[in-house]
């Protein structure tokens, strides 16, 4: 049997297109991170955008997009046409980019 209205609809499959977003309550699960309290950030409050990045490396945000487009850029997420970083993924790039001399990469095996 089909639902009629929709009241049954939502109730039976979910949440239509366009509609927002079920609002999570503090002792909830949250699909993405487990447990969610209610003294918790956003998990996404995290992510900056390629300027902030680019500020924080101190690099130019061109430099950061060109890295990014060759494979050698630090790891990014994207939402949409959106590009996002981690202020982690962008220390751990970071340190994964240490010298000692112009020939000599700290932790490096080579």
């Amino acid at each position: 049997m089909k639902p009629t209205d929709d009241t049954e609809r939502s109730s039976a499959g979910g949440a239509e297109r366009g509609a927002a977003p079920a609002r999570v309550e503090a002792g909830s699960q949250d699909l993405i991170s487990g447990p969610v309290d209610a003294d918790d950030e956003d998990p996404f409050s995290d992510l900056i955008t390629v300027k902030e990045a680019a500020r924080l490396l101190r690099l130019s945000a061109s430099t950061l997009n060109q890295y990014r487009c060759d494979g050698r850029g630090p790891v990014y997420r994207k939402h949409g046409g959106r590009v996002f970083y981690s202020r982690r993924s962008l220390l751990r790039w970071s340190q994964r980019h240490r010298y000692l001399s112009t020939s000599h990469r700290i932790g490096s095996r080579r």
